[in-house]
């Protein structure tokens, strides 16, 4: 069972969906008009969190065609989300993309547009895991 929702206090929202039969990621659009300056990383909170079981992991990527014709990438490679990241108390799950930009340019986003795409998956832990802490805040919190 996994499912994207939107946040309480997002009103229009439009959610992750797969655009094929037959993909594998979830195109992640927009909320709002934004402008990327060069050289710089951008946060965009999506308004949508993810449920999913707690042996997997949401992993959002880069959109190909942003990121090799107009330089936009995530910050961070991949953004993980964790099964826990849902409704912590810091931020209610929002999930949230940092984007930088690696060109000259700024690059503008519209509202709506498909800026990154996410895979569910499962994941294995090793037998003697012993993690047993539970998640206190949202981004970044299980450590630095």
């Amino acid at each position: 069972m996994r499912r994207f929702e939107k946040v309480d206090s997002a009103r229009h929202v439009k959610m992750p969906r797969r655009l094929t039969k037959h993909a594998a990621g979830y195109d992640f659009f927009s909320p709002c008009d934004i402008t990327l300056p060069p050289h710089e990383t951008t946060f965009i909170y999506l308004n949508v969190k993810a449920f999913m079981q707690t042996d997997e992991v949401l992993k959002i990527y880069s959109r190909s065609s942003i990121a090799t014709a107009k330089n936009i990438v995530l910050r961070s490679g991949v953004a993980i989300i964790d099964a826990d990241y849902y409704n912590n108390s810091l931020n209610e799950g929002n999930i949230i993309l940092a984007l930088y930009n690696d060109g000259d340019v700024e690059y503008k986003i519209k509202k709506d547009d498909r800026i990154a795409q996410g895979i569910f998956e499962k994941f294995l832990t090793v037998d003697d895991d012993v993690a047993e802490e539970e998640r206190k805040c949202g981004l970044g919190s299980t450590g630095s």
